[in-house]
């Protein structure tokens, strides 16, 4: 009897063993490609999170560019004498609508 309760055992932790053996080939595949696109995601963040930082590098250096150029024509807009202003503004009153 304790015979056929030892061979009992056996045959099931055979069981359990060969169950555990395939469960473990049918989940590894799944794991590692789970694993791989978790993986994928993280890179593409990353990758967009880098290229978003460089675009705004990018438009920041613009539009300082843009800034400056405002500026220096702003400066160059004060500097002009009122009796210069008046001049502009009369030819172009005597070009426009024929006022003299």
């Amino acid at each position: 009897m304790s015979e056929l309760i030892y061979k009992g055992q056996i045959n099931l932790w055979t069981v359990v063993t060969i169950f555990m053996i395939i469960t473990f080939l049918l989940v590894m595949p799944r794991a590692h490609e789970e694993a791989k696109r978790i993986l994928d995601e993280k890179n593409i963040e990353e990758r967009l999170r880098k290229y978003i930082e460089e675009q705004e590098e990018i438009i920041k250096s613009e539009a300082k560019k843009i800034k400056e150029s405002y500026l220096d024509k702003a400066s160059k807009i004060r500097s002009i004498s009122s009796d210069k202003i008046k001049e502009a503004v009369e030819a172009v009153l005597k070009e426009v609508l024929r006022v003299e």
